[in-house]
C-alpha cells in the first residue's frame, strides 16, 4: 500500500505537469503546411513556377533569381551582367523542362536553355533586325506540344521554335486579319488528348487551334491560321490549322467568363479547366462548346474564395487544387464545392499567405504551393492522412482539453472522448464538440479526468474518472448519477481511482480500479438503478494461489469463451472464469524466456484464431498462446517503435496498429512486417496515453495522446512507395568545391550531376562529395 501511495503522488506531479503545457498548444488544422522561405535558402519569397525535372530536382522560379532545391539545399542562378551565359534576367516567369531533359527558363528579359553539363545559360533574345529571332522578351509561358514542337507565348505573341535553326515562326495578333490569334499576350498553353492546342491570351479570351493531323505537323506546314469564330457556323478548312475564338460574351451566360485568361488545365478526367483574372473558373462543356462557371459568392462559403485564379493542379487522387488571389482551394468533384486554405496567424501550420502563384505535385505525391511574398507551401498529405482533433483556447466549440484517455462511439454513432477536464461529445458533421464535466463540484483540479468509456447493453453509458468513482450518464437529461468509494453502504466501490469500465456480453459491468476489480450487476435492475448497485470486489490476498494477482487494474476484455482476461500494472495477465471465480495468473519469469515479458499490462485483444495479444509497459507486445501457456514477444529489437504499447487495434488487412511512447507501429500479424509512424506523420505527439485507443464499427481508427488525437481509416494510410533518385550535387578537392572549367587542373569536364567519370591526378587524394 505504500508503494501505491507513493506511486498516486508521483502521478499527482506528473498530471500537474502536464496541465501546465496543456495551454501552450494552439488549434492544428487537419491539412498542415511546412514553410520554406529565405531562412532555409530560397533566394525571393513571390514564387511564379514550379518544376520537378527528370533527374528529382525541384525548381522554382521567383521574382529575384532561379532556383533548384535537392531537398536539403538551394542552388540559385542569377543574372550576372559580366558573364554571357548567365540568366538573361532574375525575375523567373516559367519553367518547362522538354522531352530530352533540356530545361527552358521564361524570364521577364528573354528565354533560356540550361546546359546542365556546364551549368550555364544560352539566351534567346528579340532582335529587331531578325524577324527570325523570339518576337518579344518578356516571356509568359514554354510548352512542348506531343510532336515535339516547344511553344513559347510571350506579352507580344506566339512563337513556334525550330530547334534545328534555333529560328522562331511567330503567331501575332492582327486586328486586320482575321485569321490571327485573338491577342499578343500570351499567358497559357496547352495540348489537350484530342491534339487541339489551347492559347490562354490576356483581353482576347481563349484560342482553340484545331488539328488537321497532329498540331505541331501542320503548323509546320501552314502557311496561316484560318479562323471560325465560335458565333459563325462556316466549314473548317480541314486542309489548315483552324482557329476557334471563345470570348466572354455578357448576353450569353454559357460565355467564357473572362477575357483575361491564366491558366489551362486538363485533369484525368478529360475536363478542361480555365482560370481567369475576374472571371473565376470555368470548365469547358466539349459537347456543346460552352463553359460553366465557378464563382466566389461571399454568401456561399463552399464556392471557390476569389474571382481571381492563378494556378489550376490535380493531384494523383483526383483532387483539383485552385491557386486564387484569397486562398489555396480544393475542389470537391462529388458536390462540386471548394474547401478554402487561408493565412491563419494563429496557425503556424496554415499556408503562409492568401495569394497563391503556383502549385505542382511531385513524383512522391507531395504538393509544392507558391506564394506572393509567402515563399514555398509544402504539403505532404501522406502525413495528413491522420485527422487531427486538439484543443483551442479561443475556440470554446475545440477539444475541451489536449490530454486525451479514452473513446467510445455509441449505438447512435456519436463519438465520445474523455480527456483530462471531463467528457466531450463529438459532432462529427460540423467538428465541433459539446463539454460535459462528471463531477460538477470541483473539489480537485483532478475529479473529472475521464479515463474510459463504455455503454451497457441498455444503452446507458458508463464513465469512469479518476479519483471520483464510475459515473452513469443520462444523454436525455444531461445527468450523471455517481457510484463510488464513498458510498456509506456496502456497495461503494473499492477504490474511486478507475482506469477501466467494460461492459461484457452479460450485462455486467466490470470496472479496474487502483483498489482491485469490481462487478456490477446490471442486469438485476435491467440498468435502471440510481445509487442501488450491487458491487462485488475482487483483490489480491498474498495468502491465496487463485486470487487476482494485483490491485491495480489497467485493462478488461472479454474472449470468445466468456472468459475476462484481467490486466494489471505490477501483477502481470490474469485468466479469471466468471462462472467458478477463480483467477489464473500469467506473469514474467526472468528464467523462462516463453513467459509474459513484462508484468504491466496496458492492452489485451483475442484474435480470430483465439491468440491473445498482450500490450505491455515496458516489455512491447506479447504473442500468448492459451492452450500452451506460451508467449512469444516483439519488441524495439524486431522493429517497434518503442517497447511501451499503449494500445491496439486489428485492420481488415492483417494488420495491428499499436499505440506506443514514441508513435504508431502498423504490425503485420502474418508477414511479421513493420512500419513506424511519428509526429512528422500528422501524428498528435509521439506519445500517446494509457487506453486512448478505440476502433469504431466502419473500422475508422482513434488514438490519443498528450496533445489531442488522431482518426484515420486504416485502408487510407498508404506509403510512398517511390524510390528515391540518388544524385550527387557538389564533388570537393580538399574540402574545395569543385566546379567545371574551375581550373586548368579541374577533375571535373561536367558538373557533377552530370559526369560519367572523375578524373583525379595522383595528387588528389583526398575527395569527399555530397549527395
Amino acid at each position: 500500500m505504500q508503494h501505491n501511495d507513493q506511486f498516486k503522488s508521483l502521478r499527482f506531479v506528473i498530471l500537474f505537469g502536464w496541465l501546465l503545457l496543456n495551454n501552450l498548444f494552439a488549434q492544428t488544422d487537419e491539412v498542415n503546411f511546412e514553410h520554406i522561405s529565405l531562412e532555409q535558402g530560397l533566394s525571393q519569397s513571390t514564387i511564379f513556377c514550379i518544376l520537378q525535372d527528370s533527374k528529382g530536382f525541384m525548381w522554382f522560379g521567383t521574382a529575384n533569381g532561379l532556383n533548384k532545391y535537392d531537398g536539403y539545399h538551394f542552388t540559385v542562378y542569377t543574372h550576372n551582367p559580366l558573364h554571357q551565359n548567365s540568366l538573361s534576367n532574375d525575375y523567373i516567369n516559367a519553367i518547362f523542362e522538354d522531352k530530352s531533359g533540356v530545361l527552358w527558363i521564361g524570364t521577364k528579359e528573354g528565354l533560356n536553355q540550361f546546359d546542365r553539363e556546364k551549368e550555364q545559360f544560352t539566351r534567346y533574345l528579340h532582335d529587331p533586325s531578325n524577324p527570325k529571332s523570339i518576337s518579344g522578351n518578356f516571356i509568359f509561358t514554354i510548352y512542348e506540344d506531343k510532336s515535339g514542337t516547344l511553344w513559347v507565348g510571350t506579352a507580344t505573341g506566339l512563337n513556334r521554335l525550330g530547334r534545328e535553326t534555333d529560328t522562331f515562326r511567330h503567331y501575332p495578333c492582327d486586328p486586320n486579319n482575321p485569321y490571327s490569334l485573338s491577342s499578343n499576350a500570351v499567358r497559357a498553353i496547352y495540348e489537350d488528348r484530342f491534339g487541339n492546342l489551347w492559347i490562354g491570351t490576356v483581353g482576347g479570351g481563349l484560342d482553340r487551334l484545331v488539328p488537321s493531323t497532329s498540331s505541331g505537323q501542320a503548323l509546320r506546314e501552314a502557311e496561316e491560321l484560318v479562323i471560325r469564330p465560335n458565333s459563325n457556323g462556316e466549314e473548317l478548312d480541314r486542309g489548315k490549322e483552324q482557329v476557334i475564338h471563345y470570348k466572354y460574351d455578357p448576353e450569353n451566360p454559357n460565355s467564357l467568363s473572362s477575357n483575361y485568361v491564366r491558366t489551362i488545365y486538363e485533369d484525368k478526367s478529360e475536363n478542361l479547366w480555365i482560370g481567369t483574372k475576374g472571371g473565376g473558373l470555368n470548365l469547358f462543356d466539349r459537347e456543346n462548346e460552352s463553359f460553366v462557371h465557378f464563382k466566389h459568392d461571399p454568401n456561399d462559403p463552399n464556392s471557390v474564395n476569389s474571382n481571381i485564379i492563378w494556378s489550376i493542379c490535380e493531384d494523383r487522387l483526383g483532387g483539383l487544387w485552385i491557386g486564387t488571389d484569397a486562398g489555396l482551394n480544393e475542389l470537391d468533384h462529388k458536390n462540386k464545392k471548394f474547401k478554402a486554405y487561408r493565412y491563419d496567424p494563429a496557425n503556424s501550420t496554415s499556408i503562409s499567405t492568401n495569394k497563391v502563384m503556383s502549385i505542382y505535385e511531385d513524383k512522391t505525391g507531395i504538393l509544392w504551393v507558391g506564394t506572393v511574398l509567402g515563399g514555398l507551401n509544402k504539403l505532404n498529405r501522406a502525413k495528413n492522412k491522420f485527422s487531427y482533433y486538439k484543443h483551442d483556447p479561443f475556440n470554446s466549440s475545440s477539444l475541451n482539453d489536449d490530454i486525451v484517455y479514452s473513446f467510445h462511439e455509441d449505438k447512435q454513432g456519436i463519438l465520445w472522448i474523455g480527456t483530462w477536464e471531463g467528457l466531450n461529445k463529438l459532432d462529427r458533421k460540423n467538428g465541433t464538440f459539446s463539454h460535459y464535466k462528471p463531477n460538477a463540484k470541483i473539489v480537485t483540479q483532478f475529479d473529472n479526468v475521464v479515463l474510459s468509456i463504455d455503454e451497457d447493453k441498455y444503452g446507458n453509458l458508463w464513465i469512469g474518472a479518476w479519483g471520483t468513482g464510475v459515473h452513469k450518464f443520462d444523454r436525455n437529461k444531461n445527468k450523471f448519477t455517481h457510484v463510488n468509494h464513498y458510498l456509506k453502504n456496502s456497495n461503494r466501490l473499492s477504490d474511486n481511482n478507475i482506469w477501466t469500465v467494460y461492459a461484457d456480453k452479460s450485462g455486467t459491468l466490470w470496472v479496474g480500479t487502483e483498489g482491485g476489480l469490481n462487478k456490477i450487476d446490471l442486469q438485476r435492475n435491467s440498468g435502471q438503478a440510481h445509487n442501488k448497485f450491487e458491487v462485488r470486489h475482487y483483490k489480491h490476498i498474498p495468502s491465496s494461489p487463485n486470487c487476482l494477482s494485483h490491485n491495480f487494474v489497467r485493462a478488461i476484455y472479454e474472449d470468445k469463451s466468456g472468459n475476462l482476461w484481467i490486466g494489471t500494472h505490477g501483477g502481470g495477465l490474469n485468466q479469471f472464469d466468471p462462472a467458478t471465480e477463480r483467477f489464473v495468473s500469467y506473469k514474467h519469469d526472468p528464467t523462462n524466456p516463453n513467459s509474459l515479458s513484462h508484468n504491466n499490462v496496458n492492452s489485451i485483444y483475442e484474435d480470430n484464431s483465439g491468440i491473445l495479444w498482450i500490450g505491455t509497459y515496458g516489455g512491447g507486445l506479447n504473442r500468448f498462446e492459451p492452450q500452451t501457456g506460451r508467449f512469444t514477444y516483439f519488441t524495439e529489437e524486431n522493429g517497434l517503435c518503442n517497447n511501451v504499447v499503449y494500445g491496439m487495434m486489428p485492420d481488415d488487412n492483417g494488420n495491428f496498429w499499436l499505440s506506443t511512447n514514441k508513435g504508431i507501429t502498423k504490425f503485420g500479424l502474418q508477414t511479421l512486417t513493420i512500419r513506424n509512424y511519428d509526429i512528422s506523420d500528422g501524428l498528435q505527439s509521439n506519445e500517446f496515453n494509457t487506453g486512448a485507443y478505440y476502433k469504431n464499427k466502419s473500422g475508422e481508427m482513434f488514438f490519443g495522446g498528450i496533445n489531442g488525437f488522431n482518426s484515420f481509416h486504416p485502408d487510407s494510410i498508404r506509403d510512398n512507395l517511390y524510390p528515391p533518385q540518388i544524385m550527387l550535387t557538389d564533388f570537393k578537392v580538399f574540402n574545395k568545391s569543385i566546379t567545371v572549367g574551375s581550373d586548368d587542373d579541374s577533375a571535373l569536364k561536367k558538373h557533377i550531376s552530370a559526369a560519367n567519370e572523375v578524373i583525379l591526378s595522383y595528387k588528389q587524394n583526398f575527395f569527399p562529395w555530397s549527395l
